[in-house]
């Protein structure tokens, strides 16, 4: 017999026993819970989800972590950590740790290989596999042991000299037929010839004339340009209401607006027909040879030192209110405004009436007192707003003008105080070298660094000064830059990497986030095996977007350019053309437009266009949310486009009997046509530095705290 007091002390001396009990089973359900919450793939993505993707696509989680790791670019790995990751998984499959069915699949039909990804079955287990994805550049490229974190460089050389995009006309090699030359052609034009009105509601006129362009038409071709006289360059940009064209003899032809004498000092007779003058007298409203006019009604030939000296234009390109020509010497010419150094003339005057030879200094970013690279010759040349960027045939960068967002790409804006309520940057009168390419720390460690301080580090690649670039574009403020050609060695191949810098508004910079970036960054989301044997070769910039075109001829695009719509935050494969198997020839990006022509003379656009730029007709829409074809110019090839900001530029195919068929379709404009027009432009009453529409001075802007 127990009696009561009995019980009542066991069952005080059981209750600390059970209570600790009780507390280890809870605490073990709450780390069991816990673990299965862990977040362990991007997105937020837990353990459980990574269970239950394995179940549903028959996937080991190993492979299914690597999948979603690789964001969406692939796995690249070596058979022995394959094998490892399978062993730790319990499977004899080597290859099932890395991917398999769905995933392995989808890499097999985009041309990555078998279920390895990394190699053929064959291969032996110690073989070292190429890392596309790793921090090093093609030039020095990154080879990794799957077992130990040194660092192997192998050195690869670049296909130099880069070459212009037109084919000087005084060459006589008969081998001179670089891939790289724009085939040449006739001149077309969509969008208004009035460049007064476009961006300035005030002054648009009520009605439509000649020459507001609403469908793509033919640029005098008997009357300015004789069948002789083939177009083999055309430039134009997002910001610029001015266009050049260089023919086949590498004369310089330009038309638009010249408020800021960005085409040179240009004068008119009483008929409105313009006459470009070389005489650095003629600065004042009126000349000896006619009126000063600051519309330029139809395309003129340009005067410029490279008359004097015989040379030949090869290059061009326009800014919002300056322009700059290439000569076939390797010296550069610019004109117009000049507030902020864009025209890299080494001079702080405000504007350049008359073209002067621009200065390329060498070293790198606050490299003073180093001495300019010998031989360092001018081949391609991109302008944005305000600032200007060159390359050389060596694949060098070469940038001058403003540096408010870090346009300049030498890794500061140099931002300072002028008054309490005026902010001034360090701006560039002449073209400094910039030889440093970066990376972040996330991106140097394969995304593997969390520490969201430690992520955001740039860190300066380690063939950085030896990099080279093979091509350029610039935004409105902002520039993407396509790493040269690599000569392949047997048994390995390399993808040119492609860089951005300047502002970062609607991730146009392409690194997944609205930022400034001062330096030359490399967009990670453009490397791996999906751009093993499909690389970048070009690229496109419009005001506020980016595109690159790779070697199969398929279009990335990031950014925005239509309003009313989401920003694309990082570079993505525009489907609608790779998924019907057109191959993207040319490609261009404006203020709210974007083109793409194809080898089978298919052409597209979509964006926004009031005045006509888009292409699509009179009485046709305005604007369009995805690729719409162009039937103005269906059958036509196309070699070049241009996207200006109120208009669009064509360079079309003229060699064949098709060729011309497709072309007798087309409407033409001679100048008989544009007779009233050009008299109504002469006498315009002209207004100097009208072109400046910021407001500031060129010295400093007004604005808030920057965005990085």
């Amino acid at each position: 017999h127990i009696s009561h007091e009995e019980k009542m002390a066991r069952k005080k001396r059981s209750a600390p026993a059970a209570a600790t009990s009780a507390t280890a089973t809870s605490s073990a359900v709450r780390r069991r819970r816990n673990a299965s919450n862990a977040i362990v793939a991007p997105g937020g993505g837990t353990n459980t989800d990574v269970l239950n993707l394995s179940r549903n696509l028959d996937m080991s989680a190993d492979a299914v972590q690597a999948m979603l790791h690789c964001g969406g670019a692939g796995v690249r790995t070596s058979r022995r950590s394959a094998a490892a990751a399978a062993a730790a998984s319990g499977t004899n499959n080597a290859s099932s740790a890395v991917m398999s069915t769905a995933w392995s699949d989808f890499m097999s039909e985009e041309g990555m290989g078998g279920a390895t990804a990394g190699g053929s079955a064959s291969e032996p287990a110690t073989k070292r596999t190429k890392q596309d994805n790793d921090t090093s550049s093609n030039t020095t490229t990154s080879q990794k042991d799957s077992t130990s974190t040194a660092t192997v460089f192998v050195k690869h050389t670049y296909e130099l000299p880069i070459s212009p995009k037109m084919r000087n006309p005084k060459s006589k090699s008969k081998n001179d037929s670089s891939s790289s030359y724009t085939p040449p052609g006739l001149l077309a034009q969509t969008g208004t010839l009035d460049a007064a009105v476009v961006g300035r509601l005030a002054k648009r006129p009520a009605g439509r004339g000649v020459h507001d362009l609403e469908e793509p038409t033919l640029l005098f071709p008997t009357t300015i340009f004789t069948p002789k006289i083939k177009i083999a360059l055309i430039a134009t940009s997002s910001s610029s209401c001015h266009s050049i064209a260089v023919d086949i003899h590498g004369t310089p032809y330009g038309w638009g607006r010249n408020e800021c004498k960005q085409l040179g000092t240009i004068t008119a007779n009483a008929s409105g027909v313009p006459t470009a003058s070389s005489s650095n007298s003629a600065g004042s409203a009126s000349s000896g040879s006619g009126i000063l006019i600051a519309d330029i009604a139809v395309p003129t030939k340009l005067e410029g030192p490279w008359n004097i000296s015989k040379n030949v234009i090869v290059g061009a390109a326009v800014g919002k209110s300056h322009s700059i020509l290439v000569a076939d010497n390797g010296l550069a010419y610019a004109a117009g405004m000049n507030k902020r150094g864009e025209c890299g003339v080494n001079s702080s005057v405000d504007e350049v009436h008359h073209f002067r030879k621009c200065f390329l200094v060498g070293g790198t970013s606050g490299g003073e007192g180093k001495k300019a690279d010998d031989g360092a010759k001018a081949v391609q040349v991109s302008c944005g707003e305000n600032f200007s960027v060159i390359l050389s045939s060596q694949g060098h960068l070469y940038s001058a003008g403003s540096a408010e967002f870090g346009q300049l790409g030498n890794g500061e804006t140099g931002e300072y105080f002028v008054t309490a309520s005026k902010i001034a940057f360090a701006n560039s009168t002449k073209f400094e070298r910039r030889a440093i390419f970066v990376q972040s720390a996330a991106d140097a460690e394969g995304g593997l660094v969390t520490d969201s301080k430690d992520s955001a580090k740039m860190i300066p690649l380690p063939d950085s000064a030896d990099i080279a670039i093979g091509s350029i574009s610039c935004g409105k403020n902002h520039t993407i830059a396509v790493e040269a050609p690599i000569k392949e060695s047997p048994g390995q191949s390399a993808s040119s990497r492609v860089f951005s810098w300047g502002c970062g508004g609607y991730g146009c910079l392409g690194h997944n986030v609205q930022a400034d970036e001062y330096t030359p960054r490399l967009i990670s989301a453009l490397r791996g095996p999906l751009f093993a044997s499909n690389t970048p070769v070009r690229a496109a910039a419009g005001a506020q977007c980016s595109m690159i075109l790779t070697k199969n001829g398929h279009v990335y695009y990031w950014g925005k350019h239509r309003q009313g719509t989401e920003a694309t935050m990082r570079p993505t494969l525009i489907d609608a053309l790779a998924n019907n198997m057109h191959v993207v020839t040319a490609f261009s990006a404006g203020s709210q437009t974007v083109f793409c022509s194809t080898k089978n003379a298919v052409t597209v656009s979509w964006g926004q266009g009031t005045h006509g730029e888009l292409g699509y007709g009179l009485g046709k829409a305005k604007s369009s949310a995805k690729p719409q074809f162009v039937e103005k110019l269906d059958k036509c090839l196309v070699s070049d486009v241009a996207c200006g900001y109120g208009h669009t530029l064509f360079l079309i195919r003229d060699e064949d009997e098709e060729d011309k068929n497709a072309l007798k379709k087309m409407k033409k404009l001679e100048t008989d046509d544009v007779a009233a027009f050009m008299a109504e432009v002469a006498g315009r009453k002209f207004a100097a530095g009208a072109g400046d529409d910021d407001g500031d001075g060129g010295g400093g802007k007004k604005r808030g705290k920057g965005k990085k």
